[in-house]
């Protein structure tokens, strides 16, 4: 019992974290004006990323973080890779507001380490969370 009130806790806690990571990841790239270029861009898909852990972690909220980790870097990578494919509809999805913020249009493997720092970052909040819950 105490096993399955400490996963409905974990979970409340991810969902929690995934829904001030959209506020932030709207507010980055929406609402600061005047951010550098550099920073708009890599700090959102490293948000971007962290949700996606936060997701994979609500999903797999019985597996340690590690798990979690490379299951949220996978899940990342494949997403960059799949911008490479060509399909109508596909590209449809791409061109509107709800494909540019969840599976982006354009492949750049420059993403991947702000995708791997956002997973890391989210990891890291996410063991400390558990590591303070079971003592």
């Amino acid at each position: 019992m105490e096993r399955l009130q400490r996963g409905r806790s974990r979970r409340a806690f991810l969902a929690a974290c995934a829904a001030g990571v959209v506020v932030a990841g709207l507010i980055w790239r929406f609402a600061i004006p005047g951010l550098p270029w550099f920073t708009w861009k890599y700090g959102g898909s490293a948000l971007w990323a962290a949700l996606i852990y936060l997701l994979v972690a609500f999903v797999l909220a019985r597996s340690g973080w590690v798990t979690v980790l490379l299951a949220a870097c996978l899940v990342c990578t494949g997403v960059e890779f799949s911008r490479l494919l060509d399909f109508d509809w596909l590209n449809a999805f791409r061109d509107s507001l709800a494909g540019k913020l969840t599976i982006g249009a354009v492949f750049s493997l420059w993403n991947l380490p702000a995708y791997f720092a956002g997973c890391a970052l989210a990891a890291l909040s996410d063991e400390r969370w558990i590591r303070a819950r079971t003592g």
